[in-house]
């Protein structure tokens, strides 16, 4: 069955700087409803909702049901300050090489740039003992035990500050860190490039101001097809272009999704 609009789903919420319109559309197939949304959203036939915010998909009973929001937003005169027809027309993929702290690896561990240290008796054989079975596969730079031996971690080749108590000492274990020197390594990933053109440029500069550093579930005109992960704006232009004003935003992905606890937590569902 092609893509229908769900009778008496269409909601309307004005306040004097704002509007937020929601509809609901509805298949028996989400990839269809998916792709039918895409290209509607491409090619401005849902400019009359504003400027798409939300896109939540669920089912129910033998249909997927699509509810998409949009706002309109207005200056203190009433009068449309986004012209929701506008936005990015086109999009490029690209890669590029990010330089990326060990400690931001999802499989970093401790050994390879901190150093190992147990507590030993004064006495003890100067010669660095050999590693605890299993150091290689903690991800805390906590101290810890085994059995009764004491281990501990620093950043430096410096002792631990802590006091290894009377008639002991703290001695470097051997072989740790196993991977001296290296503090970041490279990756790639994808960026995509949304272009856009605005009649007026407080217009382009709002859609900029609206979206800049900020984690996103996708870019406006999507993904190319990656799944997965986060996107942000990470670098935005703003030109001339003849009568009108050409936004350029630089969206950088994060297979692991963008921190929100660090970067602003407003998410866009889709």
């Amino acid at each position: 069955m092609s893509v229908q609009e769900k009778y008496g789903t269409r909601r309307i919420n004005r306040t004097p700087s704002k509007k937020t319109e929601t509809i609901v559309y509805y298949s028996e197939d989400r990839d269809e409803l998916e792709s039918w949304v895409e290209e509607r959203r491409a090619d401005g036939s849902l400019a009359d909702l504003g400027k798409i915010v939300r896109t939540d998909y669920t089912k129910s009973g033998p249909f997927w049901l699509c509810e998409i929001t949009g706002e309109t937003e207005y200056d203190e005169n009433g009068i449309r300050f986004i012209r929701p027809a506008d936005g990015p027309q086109n999009h490029s993929l690209r890669t590029v090489c990010l330089s990326v702290s060990l400690t931001q690896l999802i499989h970093y561990r401790v050994c390879w740039d901190h150093w190992l240290w147990v507590r030993v008796t004064q006495e003890s054989a100067s010669d660095a003992p050999v590693p605890p079975s299993g150091y290689d596969n903690l991800t805390s730079d906590a101290a810890f035990m085994v059995g009764e031996a004491r281990y501990a971690w620093t950043e430096t080749a410096n002792a631990p500050t802590e006091n290894p108590g009377e008639g002991f000492r703290w001695t470097q274990v051997a072989n740790c860190p196993t991977k001296p020197g290296v503090t970041h390594v490279e990756r790639y990933t994808y960026q995509i490039t949304e272009y856009g053109e605005y009649d007026h440029e407080s217009e382009a500069v709002w859609a900029i101001r609206e979206n800049l550093n900020t984690p996103s579930e996708r870019p406006i005109l999507g993904t190319f097809g990656i799944q997965g992960g986060s996107w942000k704006l990470d670098d935005a232009r703003l030109e001339p272009n003849g009568r009108k004003w050409r936004a350029t935003l630089v969206w950088t992905w994060n297979v692991h999704g963008w921190d929100t606890d660090i970067y602003p937590p407003q998410l866009r569902s889709v």
